[in-house]
């Protein structure tokens, strides 16, 4: 008998396939999805098919809904330090940062003090932002030179992973390892000393009792 269902449930349907294949059929059940207008709810553990097929996501943790948005804004705009953590590849920096008001506002890591916009310090403060937080910011933001003009943390390259086009690059600073993606080829060499910036502004800023973005 055939039937006109009003909604598709898939429960991990790529799950054991090889990746072009999964490539292959991501692109097939999203163009039949489209052409029949069926709403689908898709179960799945992997964030790569989530991005790329859903509409909408809905992420889970811990049996607690996370956050439910378009797939840009819970790359862009993620709700809580989990979501900022899960969604990415590679995954988001969350680096433990002090909060420092005073003449000259700035994030501190470790014996590090980030510049921060004054405006920026008044928006925290508003969000009640305690003074010890998370700070998450994405590989791609990051910006890394060989040589250190003033403003950037000192690292040293620890491991380079070639991505065709673009490439990953963990950067060892004191005990932290930071993800750092690059366009087009680094040039730094393992283990050569190197400075990485980062902007505040490009960051997100979580509680960390709570784990949500305190600026939404």
């Amino acid at each position: 008998m055939v039937r006109d269902p009003n909604v598709l449930l898939l429960d991990e349907p790529l799950s054991h396939l090889d990746a072009e294949l999964k490539a292959e059929l991501r692109a097939e059940l999203k163009r039949l999805q489209k052409d029949t207008g069926v709403t689908t709810i898709l179960v799945t553990h992997d964030q790569v098919e989530a991005m790329a097929m859903a509409d909408r996501v809905a992420v889970m943790h811990a049996a607690r809904l996370q956050q439910v948005a378009p797939p840009e804004a819970l790359y862009h705009r993620p709700a809580t330090v989990f979501v900022a953590g899960f969604i990415g590849e590679p995954p988001m920096n969350l680096l433990e940062v002090a909060l420092e008001g005073g003449p000259t506002p700035a994030l501190r890591l470790g014996p590090h003090p980030l510049p921060l916009p004054r405006p920026l310090l008044a928006r925290l403060e508003a969000a009640g932002a305690p003074r010890r937080l998370l700070f998450g910011i994405r590989p791609e933001a990051i910006e890394i030179s060989r040589e250190d003009a003033g403003g950037g943390l000192p690292g040293q390259v620890f491991f380079r992973e070639r991505r065709g086009d673009e490439e990953v690059v963990l950067v060892r600073v004191g005990d932290l390892l930071l993800h750092v993606e690059t366009r087009g080829e680094c040039r730094a060499k393992l283990d050569e000393a190197v400075a990485c910036r980062l902007d505040p502004a490009a960051g997100h800023f979580f509680d960390p009792a709570s784990g949500r973005n305190l600026l939404g």
